[in-house]
Order: C-alpha cells, then sequence, then structure tokens
C-alpha cells in the first residue's frame, strides 16, 4: 500500500509541475490578437517576460518619429522614413506592482504580406517590451523619438550604484511603474541607464501628465530631464537639451511645423 502511495505521491508532483511549466508559459503570452485593418492590429497581455536587458524588436533604420504635446492634448507619428510594417496597439492589463497601460509598437521590417502569426510568435509575446509610446492608468505619458548617436558618447551607465536599465526599455519601465512625471523622473534618476540603439540613432523620451512635460535625454552618460513649464512640447530627432544644433540634427523642419 505503500508502495502505491508514494507512486501516487510522484504522479502528483509530476502533475503539479507540469501545470506549473504551462501555467508560467501562459502568463507570457498575450491573450488575443485582433486585426483591426491592414497594418494595424491589437493585442493584450495579462503579463509579459519582461527582460531589462532586452533590446528593442524594432528596426531602428527604418524609422523615426515626432512627438507633440499640447494641453491634455498628445499626438506622435512615425514620419522620418516611410515603412508600411503593421503597428501594434498594445494593452498590458495591472498587476500587483505594475500600472495598466495601452500603447504602440512595431515589429521591425515584418511586412503585412508576411505577418505569419506562428512565425512571429515569440515576438509578438515580447511586444510590451517594444512599447514606442503609450499611456499608463496614472494619466503619465512616456514616448520615445530617435536622436543622432554620434552627437553624444556612448551610454555606458548614468548611475553605476543603481539597477542596470537599457534605454529601449524606458518607455515600458515608465509605463509600468511611475505614477507621475516627477516620478518617473525620480524613478529613472535610480536606475543605471545604459546602452544604445542601432548604428546611427539613439533614443530621448517625452514623460508627461496633466501638470508637467519633460524631455528626457541621455548626453555624455548623465540624465538631463527638462522641465517644460507650459502646456506645449515638441520632441522630434535632435537634442533639446544641448547648447545647439549639431549638424546631423534631423527633423528640425518638423519641429518647427508643430
Amino acid at each position: 500500500m505503500k508502495k502505491y502511495l508514494n507512486l501516487i505521491w510522484v504522479i502528483c508532483l509530476a502533475a503539479l509541475l507540469v501545470f506549473a511549466l504551462v501555467a508560467n508559459n501562459k502568463d507570457y503570452k498575450y491573450k488575443e490578437l485582433n486585426k483591426v485593418r491592414d497594418y494595424l492590429y491589437e493585442i493584450s497581455f495579462d503579463d509579459y517576460k519582461q527582460d531589462d536587458k532586452l533590446q528593442s524588436l524594432t528596426n531602428i533604420e527604418d524609422w523615426g518619429c515626432s512627438s507633440a504635446k499640447n494641453g491634455n492634448f498628445y499626438g506622435r507619428n512615425f514620419d522620418f522614413i516611410y515603412n508600411d510594417v503593421p503597428e501594434f496597439v498594445i494593452r498590458v492589463n495591472a498587476k500587483e506592482g505594475r500600472h495598466a497601460s495601452i500603447g504602440v509598437g512595431i515589429l521591425g521590417s515584418v511586412h503585412e504580406e508576411d505577418m505569419n502569426l506562428e512565425k512571429y510568435n515569440k515576438a509578438l509575446e515580447l511586444l510590451p517590451c517594444s512599447t514606442l509610446d503609450g499611456i499608463n492608468d496614472c494619466g503619465v505619458i512616456c514616448s520615445d523619438n530617435v536622436v543622432p548617436r554620434c552627437d553624444t558618447a556612448e551610454i555606458t551607465g548614468t548611475n553605476p550604484e543603481g539597477k542596470d536599465l537599457h534605454i529601449s526599455q524606458i518607455v515600458r519601465f515608465v509605463l509600468d511603474n511611475a505614477t507621475s512625471a516627477d516620478n518617473a523622473v525620480e524613478l529613472l534618476n535610480e536606475r543605471n541607464i545604459y546602452g544604445n540603439i542601432g548604428e546611427d540613432y539613439n533614443l530621448h523620451f517625452m514623460i508627461a501628465d496633466k501638470d508637467k512635460t519633460y524631455v528626457v535625454e541621455f548626453i555624455d552618460n548623465k540624465m538631463v530631464a527638462q522641465e517644460k513649464l507650459t502646456n506645449e512640447q515638441i520632441m522630434t530627432n535632435f537634442y533639446v537639451n544641448m547648447s545647439q544644433l549639431t549638424e546631423n540634427a534631423a527633423g528640425v523642419e518638423r519641429y518647427k511645423i508643430l
């Protein structure tokens, strides 16, 4: 009898282990993927596989963007280089220690006619880590735009005492954790921001709530957060916090128009 009881326990433990592995894997998969129209999908997550060292899944050579905030109105588009890759509206549900958020992301140079969900399943699971802009349930907005990589030193670390955070994960970090624009800046100051994006570009960020707007940049291994006291803020593809424009600045015409 004891022998059979031991066998039953082994079977139960094995079943629990299999269940745990399946459940753990399920946590990281998207709940649903809906095609809204050509080149636009909506995808939802209860959880996602977070990796602070994961670099962006987008092809930085193929896009650029403008961001603008005026009062309670915020907008952005990808208007530097034409690219017909699909875009995703990314919904991440709230969890203990994490805010709910909705944002937009893209999958590198995946073209609509090549949108094979089975082929890109792993990349789809990691889409939350490739969020390019969004808003969380506290009303905190964060977006990233490219800036010339050659205009500043390589970002090897802004705070050696802090926990590492790759620059490509800042949007996701802010949406998950920040309760206000001020709080987002405080949290980023505590982190050791590092990394670069692509051969020619890096990133800077607009972070805002209903009261304040910041442009956050990383210049010569230092984080610079410029608070905008007015209701207007514009960010394209050059460093806002440098004393003057460089010959590599892009998006100056768009900046003037906006």
